[in-house]
């Protein structure tokens, strides 16, 4: 019996000259978001009418990329972001491999790291939107990390790699951190100059956190949420204006937040520009604006 299985993709090219990304030969900036899969009743399941509606949205608000924080994405989300024209970072489920662990250094760990990335790479590459590789989030870099991304150039020549790593500050390269991108999260507006001097373009895998963790404030002064837009339109235009600078993803996407079967909430809290129920909240229409 005869079994078929077909699948759109498309063709581009990614390259870095000195600490420039490339896509088809021109230089890009990529205003962009984090993305969980969420929904308050469904938990990490969602439909693929909602993977592609989060897709419309962010194309909407002026993102450029998403970043699939922390692990692989739906199919049907990719799908969406390959034809909505939407770039991808897409990042393997490693998070929080710290040094207060053994785990980073252990060879035992190796075969993990390496097979949950080739894995990653085996199931996604043909999808145009993927742009670069993340191998983990926050996590320390180790020579088990250098091997694994050894191993995984020799399979994926086409994409860039980065790895988020926990303590990284530019101009301070620790031995043998080498990826592609120079990862930092949460910079500050200060020494914006310091980002071009890198020999690699600087990605801010995480910047501009809600406001969603000071509930009184929130609750008292509800303006709160129109104020977060203020100093991300000044954060843009200074990524904008450092060459070396390849741009961010807020954090996050969407609000975090679950509704149990006995009446109670629990979840990371209201850190996104939409809800979970996809409706737009006040940091969404300041984000399009500082994106556009």
């Amino acid at each position: 019996e005869l079994v078929r299985h077909s699948l759109k993709t498309g063709l581009r090219q990614v390259e870095i000259h000195g600490n420039r990304l490339m896509i088809n030969g021109r230089p890009v900036k990529l205003m962009g978001i984090c993305r969980h899969e969420v929904h308050p009743l469904t938990g990490r399941s969602i439909s693929p009418e909602l993977c592609r509606k989060d897709a419309e949205l962010y194309k909407n608000a002026n993102v450029a990329l998403v970043r699939t924080s922390h692990y692989p994405p739906s199919e049907e989300f990719l799908a969406a972001c390959d034809e909505l024209g939407l770039f991808v970072e897409a990042e393997s489920a490693f998070c929080w491999v710290w040094r207060s662990s053994s785990y980073y250094l252990n060879p035992e760990s190796f075969p993990l790291f390496l097979q949950g990335n080739l894995d990653h790479l085996a199931a996604y590459r043909n999808h145009p939107s993927i742009i670069f590789w993340s191998m983990a989030n926050e996590s320390a870099w180790s020579h088990l990390w250098k091997k694994v991304m050894d191993v995984m150039k020799r399979h994926e020549k086409s994409r860039p790699i980065s790895f988020h790593e926990l303590s990284y500050r530019p101009g301070v390269d620790e031995p043998g951190n080498q990826p592609d991108l120079a990862n930092l999260h949460y910079p500050s507006e200060n020494n914006p100059g310091s980002w071009s001097r890198e020999k690699r373009p600087v990605w801010f895998g995480e910047y501009a956190h809600l406001q969603c963790y000071n509930r009184m404030e929130l609750a008292t002064d509800p303006f709160i949420q129109e104020d977060w837009s203020r100093p991300l339109q000044r954060m843009a235009d200074l990524m904008w204006e450092q060459p070396g600078c390849l741009g961010g993803a807020i954090w996050s996407g969407i609000d975090d937040v679950f509704h149990l079967p006995d009446g109670n909430l629990c979840g990371y809290g209201h850190w996104g520009p939409i809800d979970g129920w996809r409706r737009t909240k006040p940091e969404y229409h300041g984000m399009r604006m500082a994106y556009c």
